[in-house]
């Protein structure tokens, strides 16, 4: 077992995971934000995520998978109470940003 404080040791995982492990650590925001994503789901975006940075680390992940699935704030403040190892990795929220991204994925214009 890794020493604590790790980021290893808080993720479970190795700074190169394994599509397998980013799944579970997705699972494990998932759960904890309230949002239901099935399996599939979330295997489909870990192997999208490895393809675009095959040696990405476990929070650089986790920040990319929150912004994939349009964690929402409250979302994401869910998800760093339940699980505090999350909040150091998904605690900033940019609600303006946010907003000028969702518009732009949707088609509006300003």
């Amino acid at each position: 077992m890794r020493p604590p404080g790790t980021a290893e040791y808080l993720t479970g995982v190795t700074a190169s995971p394994s599509q397998q492990e980013l799944a579970c650590a997705a699972r494990r925001l998932v759960d904890a934000s309230g949002l239901y994503l099935g399996q599939n789901k979330i295997l489909r975006l870990a192997l999208k995520f490895k393809a675009y940075a095959p040696q990405g680390d476990t929070p650089a992940f986790l920040r990319w998978f929150a912004n994939e699935v349009n964690l929402n704030a409250e979302q994401r403040r869910r998800a760093a109470r339940v699980n505090p190892e999350i909040a150091r990795v998904i605690s900033y929220a940019d609600p303006t940003g946010e907003a000028a991204v969702n518009n732009i994925c949707h088609g509006h214009r300003p």
